[in-house]
């Protein structure tokens, strides 16, 4: 099995059925589908058991967030690739995946494009072809638009639940330090609902960013980003004198945490 396709849902009847409706639409069919329902009291269950092709596997039972969710579609998968794709999300078009697998990259991660819906308007996101901390730090990844080699997360015993909303962000992080390999897909895989948990409680991301960050990280690497971004903030506004003895300190730091850590 190339492909497992995990959808989380609680609650979100009509975001169910738009997903169904993309992921049975697909011309391309070399995978399976699992559906990890959080004990839905809108008629979910009974739309699943209605319906004429049925997620290979399902279940509706009480869970403790998303992560959990999550781990428990990870723990099922057979796919070789795993793509979350949430109640509500969908995949772009009929054809999406038969594109995506045409010329499949032999990478760990491998991360399409997006489209983001907002209540009056959408965006295409188009991501990098080349990723690094820097741009971790302010930016993501659509989860929904990356397929994940399975055994990276059989590895790692799936998403950490200590964390709401950037457990799926850390993981970028963790893999990204490790050396796994990333590769850009030039193809538009899904388009994303934004008002999931992760849009609508931004201020507790933007925290949970700063402790993943400050732990992954050496404190001396971790407060030259911090400097380094500061710099670029004073640039941006035409300060050059600031600019330059923020740059100076920021060097200075850094020498000198290097020196108490060859000392220590």
């Amino acid at each position: 099995m190339k492909l497992s396709i995990i959808t989380i849902a609680k609650n979100n009847l009509e975001g169910l059925k738009r997903t169904t409706e993309s992921v049975l639409a697909q011309s391309w069919t070399a995978f399976e589908w699992i559906v990890i329902d959080g004990a839905s009291t809108d008629g979910t269950v009974e739309y699943l058991q209605s319906l004429e092709r049925q997620p290979d596997e399902w279940i509706s039972e009480p869970d403790q967030g998303v992560y959990d969710a999550m781990n428990k579609g990870i723990m099922r998968a057979k796919g070789e690739y795993l793509l979350f794709l949430n109640s509500g999300d969908s995949l772009y078009a009929s054809d999406t995946l038969s594109q995506c697998f045409l010329n499949f990259p032999a990478a760990d991660i491998v991360y399409g494009d997006a489209v983001f819906i907002y209540p009056s308007q959408k965006k295409k996101m188009i991501y990098p072809e080349q990723l690094n901390l820097y741009y971790f730090r302010k930016k993501s990844l659509c989860h929904q638009a990356t397929f994940i080699r399975a055994s990276l997360l059989h590895d790692c015993g799936g998403y950490s639940t200590n964390y709401r909303i950037v457990s799926d962000w850390r993981q970028w992080l963790v893999w990204l330090i490790e050396g796994k390999s990333f590769a850009h897909l030039s193809v538009t895989v899904c388009n994303y609902m934004m008002n999931g948990l992760s849009t609508i409680l931004c201020a507790t991301s933007g925290e949970e960013r700063e402790m993943v960050f400050s732990k992954l990280l050496p404190p001396v690497f971790y407060d030259f980003m911090i400097t380094v971004e500061n710099v670029y903030e004073i640039k941006r506004r035409r300060n050059t004198r600031y600019c330059i003895l923020l740059g100076v300190l920021s060097l200075f730091l850094m020498f000198f945490n290097l020196i108490l850590l060859w000392i220590l």
